[in-house]
């Protein structure tokens, strides 16, 4: 399969509307009379749910915000619980990032929570031009999310949409 053979958004697209999302934020913040994370005095801090979209973010922000992961390396975003611990970081974060396209499944209340709460959430899948699954590529062709013609949430693994 060649990563590069189906259409997309233009390059970095995606990229670009976090780096706005992530700069409205930074400029909140500054607005706010906040100091940076590194200052002690509760600079902006982003959830972002799994370890991949967490690198994106943190080479996006670098020293500008606190990045923090949920789910810990390994997990599976799709059986992956939340702890109440977890739901807090969610909820008391100024911006959070997920996947979207379902990946997170056992997020979606943790979402909700932290959208009432007044938390932005960006879904890195709304910014993508996302490929269908084709015959013979979902591990699992009984589950609808894998059968031919579902959106395929992993975007990572085309670097141009990455």
């Amino acid at each position: 399969m060649n990563p590069f053979a189906y259409g997309r958004t233009p390059r970095g697209a995606g990229a670009t509307m976090l780096a706005a999302a992530i700069a409205a934020l930074m400029l909140t913040v500054a607005g706010c009379g906040s100091g940076g994370p590194d200052e002690g005095s509760g600079g902006a801090v982003i959830a972002v749910t799994t370890p991949v979209l967490g690198a994106v973010v943190k080479d996006a922000v670098g020293d500008a915000a606190t990045v923090e992961i949920i789910m810990p390396n390994g997990a599976d975003p799709h059986e992956w619980r939340p702890s109440a611990k977890d739901v807090a970081r969610l909820e008391g974060a100024d911006l959070v990032v997920q996947n979207g396209l379902g990946l997170e499944g056992g997020l979606t209340s943790a979402f909700a929570q932290a959208r009432e709460g007044g938390a932005p959430v960006f879904t890195a899948t709304d910014h993508v031009d996302v490929r269908p699954v084709k015959a013979g590529e979902g591990a699992d062709p009984t589950d609808a999310d894998q059968a031919p013609g579902a959106k395929d949430p992993l975007f990572w693994t085309d670097p141009t949409q990455m």
